[in-house]
């Protein structure tokens, strides 16, 4: 089956992601250490901190900073966060590339070099990105336990749509 055959908007698309992606999962869950040695060797990813993030890009420190302190979820200041650099590299560019077309404008008239940011919260080992693109990859490198595939469960179908992402993402759909 090809990725164009499935339309999210259709009544089977469950049952095709079942039968297009369903072989490609592998039950286990990792652990954050084992995601971010993935991340690191497929991708590349350079520690950073928040004042690091300031210096680099004003913008996304503003940006997270406000939602820090709305929602309490990423505050660093306290040290419960981890921040890396999304390295700029060949495995990385289609997601710096589609990053940067959908903020072209910001970054064009502000002369900022466009970076990506990965966001691990060490108490709940939750992971957040500046790229949701990245953030399918971080789902799917975080696996899905085997009672999640055998009863077919929400995050199942949210597991598998991750990779219906991607395949669209890298089929130029």
């Amino acid at each position: 089956m090809n990725v164009r055959d499935i339309d999210p908007c259709d009544k089977s698309y469950f049952q095709k992601i079942i039968e297009k992606y369903g072989e490609l999962v592998v039950s286990g869950v990792r652990t954050t250490e084992q995601v971010l040695r993935l991340c690191d060797d497929k991708f590349g990813i350079t520690p950073s901190s928040y004042n690091e993030l300031a210096h680099i890009d004003q913008t996304h420190f503003s940006l997270f900073d406000e939602l820090l302190r709305d929602n309490g979820r990423l505050k660093n200041k306290d040290g419960r966060y981890k921040i890396f650099i999304i390295d700029k590299n060949e495995a990385t560019k289609p997601f710096y590339d589609d990053y940067y077309e959908r903020n072209r404008d910001y970054y064009t008239l502000l002369k900022r070099e466009c970076r990506l940011f990965l966001f691990l919260e060490e108490s709940s080992g939750e992971f957040s990105s500046s790229s949701s693109l990245f953030d399918s990859i971080i789902e799917i490198f975080k696996g899905i336990g085997e009672e999640e595939v055998i009863n077919k469960t929400a995050k199942y179908f949210c597991y598998l749509s991750h990779y219906y992402r991607l395949d669209c993402f890298f089929n130029g759909i």
